[in-house]
């Protein structure tokens, strides 16, 4: 459940109140992956281990420009994060943010070129039961700076610049979704889909 919170809305204030709004540039896209070069939407990692990551990146964010950036994710209950969400580019500032909520500013501009990973998590299955197409799904952040609200990013010159999302790889899952265990293909891991449905 998102709770609004004073710091996180003071955050989005700030990030607001530095934004020059202009004509969007149409560019940097963000959604959630298996891999840190942004290409592995879908996953089927071994069951009863705790080492699995994924990641957020965003792409096609002009080099230098990323000075901020706020999304929210909904993990769905059966994939467990271990320990910490890691941002990883950075310093950043402090960080006001529900569980997996994040609105952050960067304490100087990221040299941002091609894939950068913003957040890396570490995951792992543990449901006894038949499981199958859980998702990993960015929305924006609460309260957003953006109208209407979208994930998006603060540039070095105090532009607010929405991302673009992603289409999933799963007919019929919404945009910027990534799967664990998907019924539309198998994902390339140590297991087939047919070896892990056999372990329940």
């Amino acid at each position: 459940m998102r709770r609004l919170t004073t710091l996180s809305s003071a955050v989005a204030i700030v990030l607001g109140s530095l934004a020059v709004h202009g004509t969007a540039r149409c560019e940097g896209t963000i959604g959630v992956y298996f891999d840190t070069a942004g290409t592995v939407t879908l996953a089927s990692p071994p069951l009863l281990t705790t080492d699995n990551e994924f990641y957020v990146v965003v792409n096609g964010v002009p080099e230098g420009e990323l000075k901020g950036f706020e999304f929210d994710l909904l993990i769905d209950p059966n994939i467990l994060v271990f320990g910490v969400p890691r941002i990883v580019v950075g310093p950043p500032l402090p960080v006001f943010s529900g569980p997996y909520e994040f609105i952050v500013g960067l304490q100087r501009c990221s040299p941002a070129a091609g894939p950068t990973v913003l957040v890396e998590f570490t995951y792992g299955i543990f449901s006894t039961e038949s499981i199958s197409d859980l998702e990993l799904c960015l929305f924006e952040a609460s309260p957003s700076s953006f109208s209407p609200p979208v994930p998006g990013y603060l540039t070095c010159d105090g532009a607010l610049e929405p991302f673009f999302t992603v289409p999933s790889a799963c007919p019929g899952l919404a945009e910027s979704c990534a799967v664990v265990y998907p019924t539309c293909a198998v994902a390339t891991s140590s297991d087939s889909w047919g070896s892990v449905k056999g372990r329940f």
